[in-house]
């Protein structure tokens, strides 16, 4: 009898756990998530010594430094406006990059950034460019994980 007992104990906390993590994965579905991904970049590229500041919708986000990647869950949609500005020896350099896009839920949107001496690179990307690039380790030494609080949207559609 203890014997049952037992069995369906497990049974009801294996049930449980399942339910558990299965709600906390479409919670997490439930978000967009913007990657923004600066692979590094040697001194001899000339780009190494700039630092990318990044907006979103006028909100500073982070400065992307070389060899980093930031990924920023958005708990809103809508319309966004992404904004990059290079910034060398604490001056900012040259015209800013602006992207404006939809985002919507459950979505990923890759961007590969690229500070030059000469110029900023922005591209939208796919996940398996994305996914090629995150491979190589040597490509990113930090990755900075930001999430849009509730109370703090930044897409106010």
């Amino acid at each position: 009898m203890i014997l049952k007992n037992s069995k369906s104990t497990c049974k009801l906390l294996a049930v449980f756990a399942i339910l558990f993590f299965s709600f906390q994965f479409s919670f997490a579905q439930d978000n967009a998530i913007i990657s923004l991904l600066r692979p590094k970049q040697s001194m001899m590229s000339g780009g190494a010594g700039f630092t990318v500041q990044v907006y979103l919708n006028d909100v500073k986000i982070d400065n992307l430094s070389n060899a980093m990647a930031i990924n920023y869950s958005l708990l809103s949609e809508g319309k966004v406006t992404l904004k990059f500005q290079k910034e060398g020896m604490g001056s900012l350099m040259g015209a800013p990059k602006i992207i404006q896009f939809k985002v919507e839920k459950g979505n990923t949107y890759y961007y590969l950034v690229e500070a030059k001496m000469n110029s900023l690179n922005v591209e939208a990307i796919d996940e398996k460019k994305a996914a090629k690039l995150k491979k190589k380790s040597k490509n990113f030494e930090a990755t900075l994980d930001l999430k849009e609080e509730k109370d703090n949207l930044i897409i106010k559609e």
